[in-house]
């Protein structure tokens, strides 16, 4: 059984919904967030009685940030180099699921509660980005720094290094776009895809290029602790 609920702002669990979000502007008409389907002007709620994690929330602040993911051939050569790593390396942790390969654009922010007002402005921004089609190439692997964590072992991320010309030009425009909506973005731009979370770090290293046509970018709510990823909004790049 499913349950419906209309509404623009998502208060999680007293289902609290305060305003409508304007009608939205772009060629993104569907989007969803968690159990939150954004149709047109409203924000639907579908929750599913069968699935167990549908009215969990996140152990930690929740994310939005503008990111591209690799195709299916591409994220199934990421997870065999990944595993390939891992075994070399002797590291310990878990793979990140295919679904959840990114690289990101432009962190929008952490929030305790998603703000309607914030996803609108993000959706502004995609709408307003025209850029055509583009080739990335991720051909070398590294550990990031690990920071401290209270109470549990660190963890370094394992991840892919790469890019292209195109990929920093579309950072930089969804940069001045979302200056111009009011939004803070970020001018530094290191182009990776994390692919383990290891116990230990791993030494510079070229491996099999991982290579994709990007043709669309997407607006993404990660709910933090739950490793789950949904997708607010996608644009098609055209050229």
């Amino acid at each position: 059984m499913t349950h419906a609920v209309w509404c623009a702002e998502f208060n999680f669990p007293m289902f609290l919904f305060c305003s409508r979000i304007r009608k939205r502007r772009g060629n993104c008409s569907s989007r969803v967030l968690g159990g939150i389907r954004v149709m047109n002007d409203q924000l639907r709620l579908d929750l599913d009685d069968d699935d167990p994690d549908a009215w969990r929330r996140p152990k930690f602040p929740e994310r939005i940030f503008l990111g591209v993911r690799p195709d299916a051939a591409a994220a199934m050569l990421a997870e065999e180099t990944a595993r390939q790593l891992r075994a070399a390396s002797g590291l310990r942790g878990e793979l990140l699921r295919r679904q959840r390969l990114h690289v990101t654009l432009q962190h929008i922010g952490d929030y305790k509660r998603l703000k309607s007002k914030v996803l609108f402005a993000a959706d502004l921004v995609g709408a307003a980005i025209s850029m055509p089609p583009f080739e990335v190439v991720f051909d070398r692997a590294e550990s990031f720094p690990a920071p401290p964590r209270r109470d549990r072992p660190r963890q370094y991320p394992a991840v892919l290094r790469g890019g292209s010309d195109a990929l920093f030009e579309l950072h930089r425009l969804l940069a001045e776009a979302m200056r111009k909506l009011g939004l803070r973005p970020s001018d530094m731009f290191v182009p990776h895809m994390t692919m383990i979370y290891g116990d230990k770090a791993i030494a510079p290293q070229p491996v099999a290029p991982l290579r994709w046509t990007v043709r669309e970018f997407l607006l993404i709510h990660s709910e933090r602790g739950l490793t789950k990823h949904n997708i607010l909004g996608r644009w098609p790049l055209h050229g």
